[in-house]
C-alpha cells in the first residue's frame, strides 16, 4: 500500500482512463493495408503525425493526420472505460483534475461522450503544445491549467513517452499497465493495472486542499 499527496491530478485519456487499445490497433492496421505500410508496433503517447512520421515518413502530412483522426473517430464504438477511472473522476473537485493528451479536442469529446466522462472546463490536448510528449510541456501546461506546478501534481500515464515526459515535468507518476509490463514502467513511482484499487481523500485545512490517493499497488 502506498500514498500519495498532491494538489491536483493529471490524466493521460486513452490507455489510462478510457482502453482505446483495441480502436487504436483496428485503425492503424486499416491504415497500414490501406497505404502498403508494415505496422510492427503500435505507436502510443504520441500524436497521430508525430507515428506517421516514424512509421511511413512519406506519407506525414497534416491531411494525413487528419485523415486518421477522422477513422479514430468512426471507430469509437470500440471503446471502454478503465475500470475504477470513471469512479474516481466523479470524486474529483472539479478545478483538481484534467487531462494531458496527444489527442485532439474533437477526439477528446467524442470519447469522453461515449464513456460518459466529464470533459474538464480546461485541458492539454495536441492542438495546446508545440512539443508532444514526451517533452514535458503538456504537463508543466496541464499543471498551470489547475493553478499549480508539476511537482505538486500526481499523472497518470500508460505509454513509455507520457511517462518519460511526466518524470521530466517534476511531477509524481503512476504508470498504469494497460500498455506496457510493470518491468517496462521504470520511471513510475508505482504502477497499478487499472484504478479499481485507487482510494481517494481529500483534506482541506482552511483555504488550503490536499489530495490523498491510497494506492494498492499491483
Amino acid at each position: 500500500m502506498k500514498t500519495f499527496e498532491c494538489d491536483a491530478i493529471i490524466f493521460d485519456m486513452d490507455g489510462t482512463l478510457i482502453d482505446t487499445n483495441e480502436c487504436i490497433e483496428y485503425v492503424w492496421k486499416k491504415w497500414g493495408e490501406k497505404y502498403n505500410v508494415e505496422i510492427k508496433e503500435v505507436l502510443h503517447g504520441i500524436t497521430a503525425l508525430e507515428s506517421v512520421k516514424i512509421l511511413a515518413p512519406h506519407l506525414a502530412t497534416k491531411e494525413m493526420a487528419q485523415e486518421l483522426e477522422d477513422m479514430v473517430l468512426q471507430e469509437a464504438d470500440k471503446i471502454k472505460l478503465i475500470p475504477g477511472s470513471k469512479e474516481l473522476i466523479l470524486k474529483l473537485p472539479k478545478d483538481s483534475w484534467t487531462i494531458a493528451t496527444s489527442a485532439t479536442i474533437e477526439i477528446v469529446n467524442t470519447d469522453f461522450d461515449v464513456v460518459g466522462l466529464p470533459v474538464p472546463d480546461q485541458l492539454i490536448t495536441a492542438e495546446k503544445v508545440k512539443n508532444s510528449k514526451p517533452h514535458p510541456e503538456p504537463f508543466i501546461k496541464a499543471a498551470e491549467l489547475l493553478g499549480t506546478t508539476p511537482d505538486k501534481c500526481i499523472v497518470f500515464e500508460d505509454s513509455l513517452s507520457g511517462i518519460e515526459g511526466a518524470h521530466k515535468s517534476g511531477a509524481t507518476v503512476i504508470g498504469i499497465t494497460t500498455t506496457h509490463p510493470k518491468e517496462k514502467l521504470k520511471l513510475a513511482e508505482c504502477t497499478i493495472n487499472d484504478f479499481s484499487k485507487v482510494s481517494l481523500k481529500i483534506n482541506k485545512t482552511g483555504k488550503k486542499r490536499n489530495l490523498i490517493l491510497i494506492i494498492d499497488e499491483n
